[in-house]
């Protein structure tokens, strides 16, 4: 992930700040709330930073943090229309995407997040009840 913000003094543009992070807390979040996150990436943006995907992919688009992931689910990830539909069920299988862009508001990608009610835990119980 990439943010870039400007640095203004007095009003005056003085340069920009650019950071740039991995997926590693969204994914730290998503798990705390029994989600699974997938962060897909359109292939034609392929450069030296995407390696090891394998078949870590879903149509046009690679799976950048494979690694996280519960990868049983992409039989039904794959029956997802993400590009066309922002929820689906697939019995008790939850998924949701969201269009993923870039500094200029290009379509990069999407990230979708999985929920199985069948996979309740009792921490997750635990959170929802307290």
């Amino acid at each position: 992930m990439r943010g870039i913000a400007p640095v203004f003094v007095d009003k005056k543009f003085q340069g920009s700040i650019e950071v740039m992070l991995d997926f590693s807390q969204l994914e730290t979040i998503a798990k705390s709330q029994g989600l699974n996150i997938f962060i897909l990436l359109n292939k034609s943006f392929e450069s030296d930073c995407i390696y090891n995907t394998g078949e870590n992919s879903i149509k046009n688009y690679y799976i950048l943090n494979p690694n996280v992931n519960n990868m049983n689910i992409l039989p039904n990830l794959r029956r997802f229309d993400f590009e066309n539909l922002n929820f689906a069920k697939f019995g008790s299988s939850y998924f949701y995407s969201k269009v993923l862009r870039d500094v200029s508001n290009n379509k990069v990608g999407y990230i979708i997040l999985y929920y199985n009610d069948d996979l309740i835990t009792t921490s997750r119980l635990d959170l929802i009840i307290h």
